[in-house]
């Protein structure tokens, strides 16, 4: 009988280790591919602000008060006219799910932990 629940409990742990490192490298691929849209976004973003010399709209905070107040609404509809909607679209989307996903596997970071070793530990009795 002792061996019969030996095998079940073999068998079931195998299972679970299987699905354990199936959902690592999920998340790991998820994150990997996360991080790289950002990358390539936020890049494509940064490069069509400095070839448009769209960085010249902050130099209006280094002005006078006066002519702050007086263009400061021009200058800022020009900026907005100028920037790339759609890839600043694109970045904050991949920014957000970035994020999300990093609290998400921060939350169950304990978990899979736990399962890790639980694993090493079933291993080492064997």
């Amino acid at each position: 009988m002792k061996n019969l629940e030996k095998k079940i409990i073999k068998n079931i742990y195998k299972i679970e280790f299987k699905k354990t490192i199936f959902e690592i490298i999920i998340k790991g691929l998820i994150f990997i591919f996360l991080f790289f849209s950002l990358f390539i976004f936020s890049s494509i973003v940064f490069e069509i602000i400095k070839e448009e010399r769209l960085t010249d709209f902050f130099q209006i905070f280094f002005e006078d008060k006066e002519v702050w107040k007086k263009y400061f609404f021009d200058s800022f509809y020009i900026f907005y006219l100028q920037i790339p909607k759609v890839y600043l679209g694109l970045f904050f989307l991949f920014l957000f799910l970035f994020f999300g996903f990093f609290l998400y596997v921060l939350k169950n970071f304990y978990r899979l932990k736990n399962k890790i070793i639980s694993f090493l530990k079933f291993i080492k009795k064997i």
